[in-house]
């Protein structure tokens, strides 16, 4: 990749994290920017890799790390629903068949109301 295609994709990151988190300001992306090559800059120091090889080391990294939190994080919301369940098993709920009428009524006029706002 040459630097003008480094620049453009440092321009589409730029405008994608902006997108993404509307309240970061120019000051936080450049921040981010820079710690990212400064972490390139290390690799590079301490292993003797290229610009190049650092850049693919340190976005493999990232891709793994990003599978793993989301493995982990899946495994912990399986965990979370499993004791939720758990407890909801616990809980004995009274035959008031009007209770679950008014329960339904209030339900599907929430969501009226929020298909018609969203309308709007």
């Amino acid at each position: 990749m040459n630097k003008v295609e480094l620049q453009g994709k440092l321009r589409e990151l730029r405008g994608k994290m902006k997108a993404k988190w509307a309240h970061l300001t120019d000051d936080d992306i450049a921040l981010i920017e820079a710690q990212i090559e400064q972490m390139v800059g290390t690799l590079q120091s301490r292993y003797g890799y290229t610009s190049e090889r650092a850049r693919a080391d340190l976005e493999e990294y990232l891709r793994e790390y990003n599978t793993e939190a989301r493995n982990l994080l899946g495994q912990t919301l399986e965990r979370v629903q499993e004791r939720v369940h758990a407890q909801l098993d616990k809980v004995e709920v009274p035959d008031r068949p009007w209770l679950w009428g008014g329960l339904a009524l209030a339900i599907i006029s929430a969501i009226w109301m929020m298909s018609r706002n969203n309308k709007s």
